[in-house]
């Protein structure tokens, strides 16, 4: 009998937020430490370890949460700051990603 590990996503290469990037991904989605931890229902000890660097989150967790950031960068509040750095560096990644 065998077993897939991740169904639903298949196509996606494993990815382990961590560091710098869950940090930019939880300030896109406006999200406190202990707000995150209490919506990817993990323990806020594993979430600081992440944001330090020392460990990484599940794959499925960093799945979920990029997705939610990448759907809330398409799809900004029509009164969003154009001023704002994390919006900026999104935009300017973007085109250069479509360029």
């Amino acid at each position: 009998m065998t077993t897939s590990k991740n169904t639903l996503s298949s196509d996606r290469p494993e990815i382990r937020l961590s560091g710098r990037r869950l940090f930019q991904c939880l300030m896109v989605l406006g999200w406190s430490e202990r707000l995150a931890a209490e919506r990817c229902d993990t323990h806020r000890t594993q979430l600081r370890r992440a944001l330090a660097g020392t460990s990484a989150l599940p794959p499925d967790i960093s799945a979920w949460l990029l997705d939610l950031e990448a759907a809330f960068l398409a799809r900004p509040s029509p009164r969003r700051r154009i001023n704002d750095p994390i919006f900026r560096e999104f935009v300017k990644e973007k085109s250069e990603f479509q360029a």
